[in-house]
């Protein structure tokens, strides 16, 4: 994941994410719960060996960085097969603020 700073904005919408990052109005974008996304990545499942823990432990810290320092959390999946995600919200100037990651789903 890589930090993503933006610029003011008076709400998080997929239309404030699409300017901010430049894609076209048209382009192909889904909204997800922040709670939602984070949880897939931090929940510990039994199987879990020490490198998984670590994993989630991370994702866990990252998730409550972005609620502290955040407000009006979103995610948005952007494109179809190789998808750009972020998981952005308000910072305390009023800025979009968050990361951002790449994935590929088949």
């Amino acid at each position: 994941m890589l930090p993503f700073c933006g610029t003011a904005v008076a709400e998080v919408t997929r239309e404030t994410i699409l300017q901010q990052i430049g894609f076209d109005a048209e382009t192909q974008i889904e909204e997800t719960r922040f709670e939602a996304f984070f949880e897939r990545l931090t929940t510990f499942k039994d199987w879990f060996g020490e490198p998984e823990k670590a994993r989630a432990a991370k994702f866990l810290e990252l998730q409550k960085l972005l609620e502290e320092f955040t407000r009006e959390r979103k995610v948005f999946r952007i494109g179809k097969i190789r998808l750009d995600i972020f998981a952005v919200g308000i910072d305390k100037d009023g800025c979009l603020m968050g990361v951002t990651t790449k994935a590929v789903e088949t």
